[in-house]
């Protein structure tokens, strides 16, 4: 069957045209044929999640991944903080963005960004000054 590489590519094409039923469907396949999604796509298929403003499916995808033995990465959070603000979940996003060290991982310009976006999105302000002293 195809690999996981193969399964990333297809689910990362899906995600880039906003089709992130297929993305999902991809995903839950990989399961039935025996195949492990890596971080890569973990990642592609909470990205898809995110365009597709579906941040319930793209916070389930990103809690499965540790009990899965994959470590969140940068772009793992930020999708799935992108997520919940597209769905108006800042405060989920704000959470995300906390938890941060839980998963050692460094705030880069990205997620600060979808971090003071969330913030934005909640009129908090106060936190957004945090953020930005990180």
């Amino acid at each position: 069957g195809p690999t996981a590489v193969a399964y990333s590519a297809a689910i990362s094409a899906l995600a880039k045209t906003g089709r992130w039923t297929h993305a999902l469907h991809l995903f839950s396949e990989m399961e039935a044929m025996q195949t492990a999604p890596n971080v890569i796509t973990y990642n592609s298929t909470i990205l898809a999640c995110e365009k597709g403003h579906r941040w319930d499916f793209a916070l389930s995808l990103f809690s499965g991944m540790r009990p899965n033995y994959l470590r969140p990465d940068t772009f793992s959070c930020n999708a799935a903080m992108g997520a919940c603000v597209k769905g108006s979940q800042w405060p989920r996003a704000i959470s995300l963005f906390a938890a941060l060290p839980q998963f050692n991982i460094e705030a880069n310009l990205m997620v600060c960004s979808t971090g003071i976006a969330a913030c934005g999105q909640g009129s908090r302000w106060p936190h957004t000054l945090e953020l930005l002293s990180l």
